[in-house]
């Protein structure tokens, strides 16, 4: 015969045994939480500090943007690790800038930091200005929502205007007097999604090379051989050979992909597309 259930055995007392109460717990928990919060507020509070004291950190989403389209293996859609990496960026739907955090300063790696600043100040400034058609541009900005006027304060009255007018444009004529850095932004957008296999394809020659570096010098060998490809020093080293011919192609492993995409860029900047 089994033997029956005591009514003892029926009852759990062991909360009321316990040497350490459930509003003890709760007030660990609760004072857990408040250090957590109290110390990511620090962190932010010295971020913002150390923001303050150094230029190297005082750039923003908008201005960082404009590097990533030139160099999308940095972007955050493109590093296996994104975890804290550019969290002011989509990567899953779109490629671009989060709402509203177009103008905080971004979060990135020191390194990746460093390559902005050499990018921003040989480069930043100089690039093949191509045409611009109002068709596309519409497409870009409904892509990148960050440069439509209602979310960038900054933006010159003339550009606000030019905005404005776009809905009523039916055509393809071509924009022109936009700031220099939609300029950028909208040629990045283009190359990066629909001109990328015509780019990789690209095989240009030293004379054409030799050119392009007439106009825009800063992308010569001297500036970046100790910075891309890891510091090996590949990048346009046969360039400097004067027997090569004009005609002959230079081996690809001496090209980079943001020398590409600006020689890819002047050609069609030339040819008026």
């Amino acid at each position: 015969m089994e033997k029956e259930i005591s009514d003892n055995e029926l009852i759990n007392d062991s909360l009321s045994q316990n040497p350490f109460p459930a509003w003890l717990w709760l007030a660990l928990v609760a004072a857990l939480a408040a250090l957590l919060w109290g110390g990511g507020s620090w962190l932010l509070t010295k971020r913002l500090e150390w923001v303050k004291d150094s230029p190297f950190l005082k750039v923003t989403n908008r201005d960082f943007s404009l590097f990533l389209w030139q160099n999308p293996e940095y972007m955050r859609a493109n590093v296996s690790s994104k975890t804290g990496y550019l969290p002011g960026f989509e990567y899953k739907d779109k490629i671009t800038i989060l709402p509203g955090q177009a103008e905080q300063y971004v979060s990135a790696p020191p390194e990746v930091l460093f390559l902005y600043h050499v990018w921003h100040r040989l480069l930043g400034e100089t690039f093949p200005e191509r045409a611009i058609p109002v068709n596309e541009f519409k497409d870009f900005l409904d892509y990148s929502k960050e440069w439509q006027p209602a979310a960038w304060p900054n933006a010159p009255q003339s550009y606000k205007d030019l905005v404005s007018n776009l809905s009523h444009e039916t055509g393809n004529r071509l924009l022109i007097g936009l700031p220099k850095e939609v300029q950028q932004a909208f040629i990045g957008w283009k190359n990066y999604f629909m001109e990328g296999d015509r780019i990789n394809r690209l095989q240009p020659t030293y004379g054409q090379v030799r050119l392009f570096l007439n106009s825009f010098p800063h992308y010569a060998r001297n500036y970046w051989q100790n910075i891309v490809r890891n510091g090996r020093p590949e990048y346009l080293r046969s360039l400097e050979n004067a027997t090569k011919g004009a005609e002959e192609i230079v081996p690809d492993n001496e090209l980079t992909g943001f020398l590409k995409v600006a020689l890819f860029n002047f050609e069609q900047a030339q040819k008026g597309l």
